[in-house]
């Protein structure tokens, strides 16, 4: 047991971990695509910001050279593209020709770039086109801003799912894995107590088993004795001894058959706490057939009127079933022998939950419901001898027929109308 509750506790840590993982692992991903549309948002504005700025630097040169031009001064023109292309470390190429085809400047840097923006502007006077300017700037340092933003953002989304999932996981740690260790540690010490509790049980059960032996042999022969010896003294001397002597004999004689029949009951009820129970299906109809048949051939002068209900079938143990009905049966047959008509019914109900409840009712002497609770109990008994003779025993043996099958006995009784005997089995 405890290697399976520890592996039951692997299998569920192991799921926890794995279940934790791929929601961090999910969450990551969800805060990445997350990244990677606002890197890509705030890229494209930056290279349109960026293009915008090289439009308003292209137009005010090219505003500038404009008036240059109109007094043939492209001398002037040439120096002042230069300076700004050369003042500008962003350019790599310009280039600026004239309305009639002139090159007036073809700048180009000693270098080269794989991220670059074209940008072109035409110049007008009098809506006619002067001068046409065409600048390739170097983007390089705006991608490197944008790399290291990307890589800032991705990294701080990886720190932000790396303290959410480990405060996650510290959370999963004290709400369930430590509860899952304590509990499995209690089940380690509920089980050690078990199986000490079991060895305590073995002893118990073989101390059992001795005693058993011991009231079926030991005891029994010199009892044997005492009645045997008790029998040939009345048989052989009862002319010798006067009424109070041979009211001493039987009352010897008595008190043997009575112990007798004490051992009989108390070895029946440890055998019912002992027998392995055979689990089948029984019909509990057929068993109190049989047995109101040989109640009614031990005493066939009495009027009783049996009513059972026909095809109970319940899974049980066949012969423990046997004898708790047989001591229902005979409660009911000796506690009605004082009605003129007694009537016997053996039937089953519904509870309100669906469950099979049996009963076996009477209409004989009852008894007071106030001391019902003691009514199971062994050596027990709710009426004086020289009322109804009995050992105390016989409902106790139900009970613990009942028990062993996880069910429930209990009775319910009008005093000096009769009684209802209910069971369940589980």
């Amino acid at each position: 047991m405890d290697i399976i509750a520890k592996e039951r506790a692997e299998v569920t840590v192991q799921i926890h971990r794995r279940t934790l993982a791929r929601f961090v692992l999910f969450l990551l991903a969800l805060l990445i695509i997350a990244d990677v549309t606002v890197i890509m948002q705030s890229h494209s504005m930056a290279l349109e910001l960026n293009r915008q700025q090289v439009n308003k630097k292209l137009s005010l040169a090219g505003d500038f050279c404009v008036e240059a031009i109109l007094k043939g001064d492209y001398v002037s023109v040439e120096q002042f593209l230069l300076a700004w292309a050369e003042g500008y470390d962003e350019v790599l190429q310009l280039k600026a020709t004239a309305a009639n085809g002139f090159l007036l400047v073809n700048y180009q840097r000693k270098q080269n770039s794989p991220h670059t923006l074209t940008a072109t502007h035409q110049a007008v006077f009098q809506n006619q086109p002067v001068l046409t300017i065409e600048i390739v700037e170097n983007l390089d340092a705006l991608y490197s801003a944008q790399r290291l933003n990307a890589l800032t953002l991705v990294g701080l989304s990886i720190v932000i799912v790396a303290i959410f999932g480990y405060l996650l996981w510290t959370t999963l740690r004290r709400t369930v894995f430590l509860p899952l260790r304590n509990e499995i540690r209690d089940h380690q010490k509920a089980q050690h107590e078990l199986t000490l509790r079991g060895r305590e049980l073995e002893i118990s059960n073989k101390d059992l088993e001795a005693f058993c032996y011991s009231v079926s042999h030991d005891l029994r022969a010199p009892l044997r004795g005492i009645h045997g010896f008790s029998t040939v003294l009345n048989e052989d001397y009862n002319d010798k001894l006067d009424d109070t002597g041979r009211d001493y004999l039987r009352r010897i004689c008595d008190g043997a058959t009575k112990m007798s029949l004490l051992i009989d009951v108390l070895l029946e009820l440890s055998h019912v706490s002992r027998l392995k129970l055979i689990i089948k299906e029984v019909n509990l109809s057929e068993i109190a057939t049989d047995i109101i048949s040989d109640l009614q051939f031990q005493d066939p002068e009495r009027k009783v009127t049996f009513t059972l209900q026909p095809k109970l079938i319940v899974n049980g143990d066949h012969q423990l079933l046997r004898v708790a009905l047989t001591n229902l049966f005979n409660n009911a047959w000796k506690y009605s022998r004082l009605k003129p008509q007694a009537i016997i019914i053996f039937s089953k109900e519904t509870s309100e939950k669906g469950k099979d409840i049996y009963c076996v009712s009477d209409n004989g002497a009852g008894f007071d419901t106030q001391y019902a609770d003691k009514l199971f109990e062994a050596f027990q008994r709710l009426h004086r001898q020289d009322e109804f003779e009995g050992t105390g025993v016989g409902l106790a043996t139900v009970k613990r027929v009942i028990e062993r099958h996880h069910g429930q006995v209990w009775a319910t009784s009008t005093l000096g109308e009769g009684s209802k005997f209910y069971f369940s089995l589980g």
